[in-house]
């Protein structure tokens, strides 16, 4: 299988390069500016790049099996409108376009929950009504949308996602919180004792886009992740403080309506996942990674990628 995965540079693109290349697949690595991430040159076939931002991208790489596309800003507060709709969404209609165009049989979407994520909604599963967060989240949305409107030969799964944690986990909510932790800053949180179940693996999301790439059961799919167990957000903090044996301290602000749960009992019925509960799901990424690296200068690459990507960076 040949499968063009976008977003190579940045967090959950490179970690899907490398579970395809351990997988055995062919591999084109699609990344955007910046000569520092320039891959150095290549001794086998398994992994090919392919720099270029998507909207200038023209014709498809011949004989592309599927394709993951996990490229995009996320949501910061400096990003602008404009920017969201080209890089969100402009980028991912032209995507979509091209692979109908070349046949693509598989195009798998690295989308959010910010797509349904009102706050107070209290749960969220696939069949809430949209209700985007901000433009990020409508920018999220359109994309969804012209992606389900897309020739219907083209087998599809959008996958909602909350933050994600693994190895190269930076910005966000938690590992921002996990930055703090590490240097014993004050911690404050909006509904300390709320349920929290926003959090997903990397490993778990993988998984899932492996499975995905191959089942012929998946034609038209949205599926929402989260963790498989909600627990008081203050009992995870503090479980991450004492793990790491930080000096932070706690401190509730009051008022502001709670983040929703997460149901991901859909997604749980119809494939083979079982994500790990929350907190664990943070702590062995601090433990195993102590990923919270301030000068960033490092990409989370496996040894096989890690020759082709030696200075690749975020």
């Amino acid at each position: 299988m040949r499968v063009l995965i976008t977003g190579a540079g940045g967090f959950i693109g490179a970690h899907m390069v490398m579970a395809c290349l351990e997988k055995g697949y062919d591999v084109i690595a699609n990344f955007r500016d910046n000569a520092s991430t320039q891959p150095a040159p290549v001794a086998d076939d398994s992994l090919k790049t392919l720099q270029c931002d998507l909207n200038e991208l023209g014709a498809l790489p011949e004989d592309v099996d599927a394709i993951i596309h996990a490229a995009g800003v996320r949501e910061e507060a400096e990003i602008s409108e404009k920017q969201y709709f080209v890089d969100n969404v402009l980028a991912t209609r032209r995507l979509a376009d091209r692979a109908v165009a070349a046949g693509v049989g598989c195009f798998i979407h690295i989308s959010s929950v910010a797509v349904t994520d009102t706050l107070g909604a209290g749960v969220v599963n696939e069949l809430t009504p949209p209700r985007p967060r901000g433009v990020y989240g409508a920018s999220k949305l359109d994309s969804e949308i012209h992606l389900t409107m897309s020739d219907p030969g083209l087998r599809r799964l959008i996958i909602r996602l909350p933050g994600v944690l693994g190895h190269g986990a930076h910005g966000g909510f938690l590992p921002s919180l996990a930055d703090k932790i590490q240097a014993g800053a004050a911690i404050q949180l909006f509904n300390a004792n709320r349920p929290f179940n926003r959090a997903v693996h990397i490993d778990d999301l993988t998984a899932l886009v492996l499975y995905a790439l191959e089942s012929r059961s998946i034609q038209y799919d949205t599926v929402v992740l989260g963790a498989s167990a909600a627990v008081d957000l203050r009992l995870a903090v503090q479980t991450m403080i004492d793990a790491v044996q930080s000096t932070s301290e706690i401190f509730e602000i009051q008022g502001g309506a709670p983040a929703p749960l997460i149901d991901y009992s859909f997604a749980a019925r119809g494939l083979p996942i079982d994500p790990r509960a929350f907190p664990r799901c943070w702590l062995s990424t601090v433990r195993r990674n102590g990923y919270c690296d301030e000068s960033r200068n490092y990409h989370p690459v496996l040894p096989t990628a890690r020759r082709h990507f030696p200075a690749m960076r975020r």
